[in-house]
């Protein structure tokens, strides 16, 4: 369950970002990434509130990760359809 949100959340800031990235480095860019927008996400709500947000998203369906992102960054939790 962990390491599919993780999956999930890495994909979504891959696609979403333009990074180009060595293969060398990638996994500490990853790392540091995510640190960066948990960072940003972080003084609106809880790691548990992004986690429940996230295991309500489906697997094939990505965009709906960006709902839950954007719903828990503004302050304000939305019922994900």
């Amino acid at each position: 369950s962990c390491g599919l949100l993780r999956f999930l959340l890495i994909s979504f800031l891959l696609q979403h970002a333009s990074l180009s990235i060595s293969l060398c480095h990638s996994f500490q860019t990853r790392c540091g990434f995510l640190e960066y927008i948990f960072g940003l996400i972080n003084p609106w709500c809880s790691v548990l509130q992004l986690l429940l947000a996230l295991t309500q998203t489906r697997v094939r369906d990505i965009g709906r990760l960006s709902l839950a992102v954007q719903s828990l960054a503004a302050g304000f939790p939305r019922e994900i359809p």
